[in-house]
């Protein structure tokens, strides 16, 4: 399903998702610009059905309504809007966020699908999670393997939960049982971002986000506790920020870059995505016949790198193959080969992990970096030689 992103100076993002087939489509967080989604909608030939808020927002005007109106789309939150507009209504003590509050709360609302409820679009089909923390009606929004977060799941960071309606509690039950269990592989677009990021991978969140790597909801949410008490305060007069902008390790002595400052965070992107998926597949892609002939036929000299989890590899992986996980490329890199010429081929489940790993091995300059087609779940399917 197609995938399109908007990203304002201020770090707001927005999407446009629509089915090529009936070519109906649903805004996601419309924010400032109302033109930038009515001229996307009309160059690309599509009806807007949906204007989707992921949660009542602080920080701006939804342009939610406006769309409605233009288009005849209708609205959709989740029904605890109706709970958290009567929460902001109540709030006091910034200027700012009061007028949003305001406006926000005049949008009519037309669909309030439950936890889990699949809407449609076109052939498209889209999993409403209930993923509230950041605010009392927040969802996240679950389609071919991408997920929208809004302001519950940021790339290094969470939405802070001191906002009308916001619950750690809530915040951790959403994190850790809704949005984790997506799998490694699952791409996550959230609503802000303050790096300029564009999107990040579970898998890759999941080791190097702080607010993931906590055993218990006591440690998670104390940690959140004292993390948003270091934001500004509602009445500091600041611009208001949705969640901590997530700082950089220092670096040590010796030592490769940090994770967060390596070209993996800055090539996980909707264009590079897109780049990946529609030039010629034989510059990018290796199909699982072309696999076998390869290991089969020895024709050629190839590294072939399982980018799953070991526990995953151990079960099973093509003959030959050596295991580095996704996760750990930025800082096992420099251990590859030193041929930047040599071809590499790039195996996870799906392919997902494994086309994020080819970008990034092309950002450090190996020139000949393909990944295997539909992973080792098709690899399987065809009863092809596995190594445990």
């Amino acid at each position: 399903m197609p995938l399109k992103q908007f990203r304002d100076s201020e770090g707001c993002y927005s999407y446009l998702l629509y089915c090529e087939q009936e070519k109906v489509a649903a805004v996601v967080d419309p924010n400032h610009d109302l033109n930038l989604y009515l001229s996307a909608i009309k160059d690309l030939g599509l009806t807007l059905v949906y204007a989707v808020d992921t949660h009542t927002h602080v920080d701006h005007d939804s342009l939610s309504g406006e769309l409605a109106k233009i288009t005849g789309a209708k609205v959709l939150m989740h029904p605890a809007y109706v709970e958290q507009r009567k929460l902001g209504a109540a709030f006091t003590g910034n200027k700012t966020i009061e007028k949003h509050l305001a406006h926000n709360s005049l949008i009519q609302v037309d669909i309030t699908p439950q936890d889990r409820e699949i809407i449609t679009l076109g052939t498209v089909e889209i999993k409403v999670l209930y993923t509230s923390g950041h605010t009392l009606d927040s969802i996240s929004l679950f389609v071919d393997n991408k997920v929208l977060t809004g302001d519950i799941l940021m790339i290094g960071s969470c939405g802070r939960s001191d906002f009308p309606g916001g619950s750690n509690e809530d915040m951790y039950t959403s994190l850790f049982d809704k949005l984790l269990p997506l799998g490694e592989d699952c791409i996550i677009y959230p609503a802000h971002d303050y790096n300029k990021n564009i999107n990040s991978v579970m898998g890759f969140e999941l080791v190097n986000n702080p607010f993931l790597k906590h055993s218990s909801k006591q440690a998670f949410i104390k940690f959140a506790e004292e993390s948003f008490a270091k934001l500004p305060s509602f009445s500091s007069g600041d611009k208001i920020q949705c969640s901590l902008t997530p700082a950089a390790p220092a670096p040590v002595a010796e030592q490769p870059p940090p994770a967060t400052s390596t070209p993996l965070m800055g090539q996980m992107c909707s264009a590079m995505e897109y780049y990946f998926r529609t030039i010629p597949q034989h510059w990018n892609l290796v199909n699982s016949k072309e696999m076998l002939e390869i290991i089969t036929k020895k024709s050629q000299d190839v590294l072939i790198l399982d980018v799953r989890q070991p526990e995953e590899y151990k079960e099973g992986h093509i003959p030959g193959a050596v295991n580095l996980p996704v996760r750990d490329l930025p800082i096992k890199v420099k251990e590859l080969p030193a041929n930047l010429e040599l071809p590499i081929i790039t195996v996870c489940h799906s392919g997902a992990r494994s086309a994020y790993a080819a970008m990034f091995l092309r950002g450090y300059g190996y020139s000949h970096v393909r990944s295997l087609d539909l992973g080792m779940h098709q690899w399987k399917e065809l009863s092809f030689p596995i190594t445990a």
